[in-house]
């Protein structure tokens, strides 16, 4: 037995339906995305935070040391020694 050939209202009905699926699965997307774009944008500005706040600290760290090792410079004595050449070449103790 065949089917009978759809009628064109039966054709303009089934692609309404799947117009509407279709307006349905594209609004559930868009709505997915908007939710990934804010998710997204707050991950980023806390990781910019986190990024501050390290740099803030490097930076008190190195003002720090800096400023601790400004009279702590260690010396090193210097030698001289002749090679086997004969000529005379500096050493660091």
């Amino acid at each position: 037995m065949t089917k009978p050939p759809k009628s064109l209202l039966n054709l303009a009905d089934d692609l309404q339906k799947a117009a509407n699926t279709a307006a349905a699965k594209e609004k559930q997307a868009m709505d997915e995305l908007a939710k990934e774009r804010e998710s997204f944008k707050a991950a980023v500005e806390d990781l910019n935070s986190k990024l501050k706040t390290s740099q803030d600290n490097l930076a008190k760290a190195n003002k720090g040391r800096v400023g601790g090792q400004a009279g702590h410079r260690r010396r090193f004595r210097t030698r001289r020694t002749r090679t086997s050449n004969g000529s005379a070449s500096r050493f660091r103790n």
